[in-house]
Formats: structure tokens, C-alpha cells, sequence
């Protein structure tokens, strides 16, 4: 869909048509600036989960993109809320958007989300946990690799403990708690 503008995108997020407003938040994604945030954030409490989860990525997009760090900021901090929020989706596409974009203000939401009842939402969080480089975590993420009774969860977790040894050690890729995994 075509908005002709940020302006027109930023409408289109009131529109009736569910359809046209997650286009919209796809598109301030895309060529957003600065401006486009705070209408995003806006959504982020909507009832449609699934322009919630539109403008979540949307918002990491924009904040890859510019380096303002009062910006980015703002959006963790919507994003942060959203992790152990109501919807677990909505909460693994946060958590996932917040490893992303390299906040480490996200590590306590998202050490709570690694007790979450949601599998894919503990699993982005561990995940997450691993780009951020939160060591603190690491016995923890140890112990759901090995006893998380979801296997994408095991997993996730030891592919965040194998990040966090990579860091660790130098850059060996394959080497996890000194054992050689390749």
C-alpha cells in the first residue's frame, strides 16, 4: 500500500481496516524517522495483537536505523513493557526486537520473561539475554538448556550460552564451557 507520506502512514494507523493499519506501521518501519515513534508506540496497547506485533518491529527497525540514543531509548523502554505484558506473541517479538537493538536496560524484563509459561517467549528472551552479552545470567540459561521442557527453548539457551562463551573467549566460535562443540 502506498501512504504518500510518513504523514499519510501515520493516519492510516487510525483506519478501520485492520489491514491497512498494520500495513501502515510495516511501511513507518521501512521509512520512518523519528517522528513515526511516538504514533507507533501509541499502537503498541492496541487490542489488534497483530498490529501490536507490526509496530514492536517497526519500532526496531527505526531504531536500528538511527542513532540517537534518547530515541532509542524511548523505544526500549515501550518495548521492555511489552515483554511480560499481556500477549505472549507480542512479548516474543519485544523481546526478540530488544536483543536487536542492543539495550542492556532490557535485561531484567527479560530475565522475568525466562519464567514466562510461553515457550517462544522464554526462548527470545534467552536468546535476547545471549546478544546482550548478560552474563549474569548465564547458570540460569545453562540450566534451561539442559532442563526447559520446551526443546526450542533448549535450544535458544544454548545458543545464547555459546554466544556468551564466544564473547568470553576471544571470538573461538563452537568452543561452549570449554568444551569443543563443533
Amino acid at each position: 500500500m502506498d501512504f504518500g507520506s510518513t504523514e499519510g502512514a501515520v493516519r492510516a494507523l487510525a483506519s478501520s481496516d485492520p489491514e491497512r493499519r498494520r500495513a501502515a506501521a510495516a511501511a513507518l518501519g521501512e521509512a520512518g524517522g523519528p517522528e513515526a515513534v511516538p504514533p507507533l508506540i501509541a499502537v503498541l496497547a492496541d487490542v489488534d495483537h497483530d498490529l501490536a506485533r507490526a509496530a514492536v518491529r517497526a519500532l526496531g527497525e527505526i531504531g536500528q536505523r538511527h542513532e540517537d540514543a534518547d530515541l532509542r531509548a524511548q523505544i526500549a523502554a515501550s518495548l521492555m513493557a511489552l515483554v511480560n505484558g499481556t500477549s505472549a506473541r507480542t512479548g516474543q517479538v519485544a523481546a526478540e526486537t530488544l536483543g536487536e537493538l542492543g539495550n542492556r536496560r532490557a535485561v531484567p524484563a527479560l530475565i522475568e520473561a525466562l519464567d514466562h509459561e510461553s515457550g517462544p517467549l522464554r526462548g527470545a528472551a534467552a536468546s535476547a539475554l545471549g546478544k546482550l552479552g548478560a552474563t549474569v545470567v548465564e547458570e540460569r540459561l545453562h540450566t534451561m538448556s539442559l532442563n526447559d521442557p520446551d526443546r526450542a527453548v533448549r535450544e535458544a539457551a544454548s545458543g545464547a550460552l555459546a554466544r556468551l562463551a564466544e564473547e568470553a573467549g576471544g571470538g573461538q566460535p563452537g568452543v561452549v564451557g570449554g568444551f569443543d562443540e563443533r
